[in-house]
């Protein structure tokens, strides 16, 4: 598990160009990764993953449980000419937005139907990777240091009781590659950690 940061001049930077195509920064950091694998795998066609809430009735608002699914986004790099970042921006956001409108279908049906009919156990369906953003009104930065495994952080809950972050190692992961971000200080930063299978990497 590493640890990662963007400083705020270039989260700025991040935002200006956003801003610029009408769209977010969960889209542009989610096409940079694309092209991060894209370059390194060399391949034309890559998948990452990506939960949602799955939450989309009223009805379970306030219902207790994980109602969170995968849905796999595809960034296509194999066109005759040569696609701007620009370009890959608006088709990741074209992407998530049909990938939001199919959340609530079933991740394990559909990696029946994709996958092959004798699959590796130790290989992920549909995709390896997975890719996950919080935003700065879904965090407090109290909380932050928790669900991002940082090491050495507390928080008092009361006279009595205070937590304190650790960092556990999860054991065999399905998935070769889990990148999680979320901003920080108010939306004015981002921090992550990538968590990745030392047998590959």
């Amino acid at each position: 598990l590493k640890t990662l940061s963007i400083p705020s001049h270039l989260t700025t930077k991040l935002r200006a160009m956003c801003a610029a195509q009408t769209t977010t920064l969960y889209v542009a950091l989610l096409s940079v990764l694309s092209t991060v694998l894209h370059k390194y795998s060399r391949q034309e066609e890559v998948v990452v993953g990506t939960p949602f809430a799955c939450r989309t009735s009223e009805q379970f608002e306030n219902t207790v449980g994980c109602f969170i699914n995968a849905v796999p986004v595809m960034s296509t790099f194999g066109a005759p000419q040569k696609k701007t970042f620009s370009d890959l921006m608006t088709e990741t956001r074209g992407m998530l937005a049909t990938a939001m409108s199919l959340q609530e279908y079933p991740f394990p049906l559909l990696a029946d139907k994709l996958s092959a009919p004798r699959r590796l156990a130790s290989h992920a369906p549909v995709f390896q990777t997975i890719f996950t953003f919080q935003k700065a009104q879904d965090v407090d930065d109290e909380l932050t240091p928790f669900f991002m495994y940082r090491n050495g952080h507390s928080l008092m809950l009361s006279d009595e009781l205070t937590w304190e972050s650790m960092s556990v190692p999860t054991g065999h992961n399905l998935n070769d590659l889990v990148f999680q971000f979320a901003e920080v200080n108010g939306g004015r930063d981002v921090c992550g950690t990538v968590e990745f299978n030392r047998d590959l990497y």
